[in-house]
């Protein structure tokens, strides 16, 4: 075992390939996280936090920073993409609040 778990936090793909990148002797789990990451991570570590903050500046009623992590690393493109996204969450977002979601990700593309 690594250790013991000192917290548990929600962070997008950017943050895992910035911390990564840190380590210089890799093991297999860490190469291939790293791996992975590099796929699927399109947004600088500074950029997804622009992100997060301008979409924490939208002040859309009950999203929550899990939320906003899982937005982030999927970036939807429509309100039905977003829809699947959240389905399962005890959130639902009005089709203004999406559309305002959907256009401050469109900045970052």
């Amino acid at each position: 075992m690594f250790g013991d778990v000192v917290e548990k936090k929600a962070v997008t793909l950017s943050f895992v390939k910035k911390e990564l990148s840190k380590i210089k002797e890799p093991n297999y789990e860490q190469k291939l996280t790293k791996e992975y990451v590099g796929k699927f991570s399109n947004l600088t570590w500074r950029d997804t936090q622009k992100l997060i903050k301008e979409i924490e500046a939208a002040e859309i009623p009950r999203l929550k920073e899990k939320n906003i992590v899982k937005i982030i690393d999927i970036m939807p493109n429509t309100t039905d993409e977003l829809k699947a996204l959240i389905a399962k969450e005890t959130i639902t977002l009005s089709k203004d609040n999406m559309l305002k979601i959907l256009e401050i990700l469109a900045k970052f593309r």
